[in-house]
């Protein structure tokens, strides 16, 4: 079941998040864990991407500070 999408819109550069009805459908509580779940997955998606630009010789720490 498809309970959030993102939606990114080229003409100004950002991305949404859009909620589907299934997704309101459903108790708080599984509306949490849904976005702790989703929030952790994006997090490692966004480490690998960061990680793949920026080689670990050029940066510091989590910061982004440069060496």
């Amino acid at each position: 079941m498809k309970i959030i999408e993102i939606v990114y819109n080229s003409e100004t550069c950002e991305a949404e998040t859009i909620f589907t009805k299934d997704y309101f459908k459903m108790p708080d509580t599984i509306q949490m864990d849904c976005l702790n779940d989703a929030i952790f997955d994006l997090e490692l998606i966004r480490q690998d991407l960061h990680d793949e630009m920026y080689s670990k010789s050029e940066v510091k720490n989590d910061n982004y500070e440069l060496n």
